[in-house]
């Protein structure tokens, strides 16, 4: 037993302190350092469960874990429309930033021909498309979690039916 946690702790310092080096190095931080490190142990919980699972009961084990396969094509789904998304909402912040810095490095022209209420209106514009993009990404994170949501219920409302 002390065996199993000398190696434990010594696994989780090897784990904590390279996975950030390794991060630090490609400056991609936490996805380098997490993104492998929750990969393998979701990897390693569900094969885990679904071996254990397997010997106590192999008919509600295989229904349970055939719902898994839709739950992560949804999941893959509402990722990509969640990236697109938020790929959208970054482009119009910097569209506004970009606005915002020509028309300050202008002020003098504008003010000299009276444009402000033209560069406030161009602004609304660019903050209203800002404000649509951000609601529809919220939108698909709504999906996105309610799905989540439903496929859990599902899992569970099958273990209570079986």
């Amino acid at each position: 037993m002390n065996y199993i946690i000398f190696y434990h702790v010594n696994l989780n310092y090897i784990v904590d302190y390279w996975g950030h080096v390794l991060g630090a190095r490609i400056e991609i931080s936490e996805l380098a350092h997490h993104g492998p490190e929750d990969l393998f142990i979701t990897i390693v919980t569900l094969t885990g469960s679904f071996i254990i699972m397997l010997q106590l009961n192999w008919k509600l084990t295989l229904i349970i874990f055939s719902v898994l396969p839709l739950m992560l094509a949804f999941s893959i789904l509402k990722n990509k429309q969640m990236q697109k998304t938020f790929r959208e909402m970054h482009l119009r912040v910097a569209d506004i930033n970009a606005q915002v810095e020509d028309s300050i490095s202008g002020i003098r022209v504008v003010k000299s021909f009276t444009n402000e209420g033209f560069e406030q209106q161009k602004f609304e514009i660019g903050n209203v498309s800002f404000k649509n993009t951000r609601e529809s990404a919220f939108e698909i994170m709504g999906h996105f979690f309610s799905g989540i949501g439903f496929f859990s219920n599902l899992i569970n409302l099958l273990v209570l039916t079986i």
